[in-house]
Order: C-alpha cells, then structure tokens, then sequence
C-alpha cells in the first residue's frame, strides 16, 4: 500500500505489528535491521516489495546478515555514510554530522580514507570532516575580518 501511496489498512497493520513482534522475538534488533537493509540496499527493497515467498525469505534473511556486516564494519559503514551523504538536506547533513561525531572509528576512518570512499575535495562532507579547531578557527578569521580588524 505504501508503494502505491495508497492508505494502509487497519488488518495490514496489524498483519504488520504481529510479524514484526514474532521476527524480535526470534531475533532481537531484526526489525530494525531489516528497515535500515530497506532504506539502504535497493535490492533488498525490491525483493520485500517483489518477491514472495521463499524467494522473498531467502532475500530478507541476506538483508539481515549484510545488516550485520555492516553493523561491525567501519569500513561498509563508512562507505554506506558517503552513499548517503548527498541524498541529505542541509538539516539532516548537520544531524549526520553530530551522530558521526559519537562514531569516532566512523569518523577517524572517513578522514583518512574518504577520498577513496568517495568524499569530493571541497564537498560539505569534507568540510564537516575538518578538525573542529580548523573550522573553530576559520570561522574565528572571518569574523575578524568582516568586521575590519
């Protein structure tokens, strides 16, 4: 129903909730992952919404394991960063940019390798990569001279 921007009915919804509740149960932080596998894996979207079955398990079941993967990978989660970095308003590169500050392998990893995971030179990413004493200071320079000291 949401693919087809059509109302989701309360029997869905339940559907949904019942299923949901028996995947936790037999795999905590499953339903998570498998949203965050949605959102970002366009393969395990197309088998959610295009597949049945045991062809659809069989994709959803990947999708979690990659989630995984990529839980305990710096290096898929710092490429997964970047890939998602430009599709990001203003807004919500500036709340990236707080959570990836709580990541500090996330962030470490990002500095020293993101022109090989795609960071473009100038780009607000590699800004927002800067030291913050960098930033700190740059800001600091420019107000000085905007105000003709």
């Amino acid at each position: 129903m949401v693919e087809q921007d059509l109302p989701v009915l309360e029997h869905q919804k339940k559907a949904w909730l019942d299923a949901s509740t028996a995947l936790e149960r037999l795999r905590p932080g499953a339903v998570i992952a498998l949203e965050t596998a949605v959102k970002h894996e366009p393969e395990i979207r197309q088998a959610l919404y295009g597949l049945e079955g045991p062809a659809r398990a069989r994709r959803l079941i990947e999708g979690l394991e990659h989630e995984d993967k990529v839980r305990h990978s710096p290096e898929l989660r710092a490429a997964r960063f970047v890939k998602a970095w430009d599709g990001l308003s203003r807004e919500q590169q500036g709340v990236a940019l707080k959570e990836l500050k709580r990541d500090a392998q996330l962030e470490s990893l990002l500095r020293q390798k993101g022109h090989e995971l795609g960071v473009r030179k100038g780009s607000t990413l590699d800004h927002g990569l800067q030291p913050q004493r960098t930033r700190s200071l740059s800001r600091f320079r420019g107000r000085d001279m905007d105000m003709g000291m």
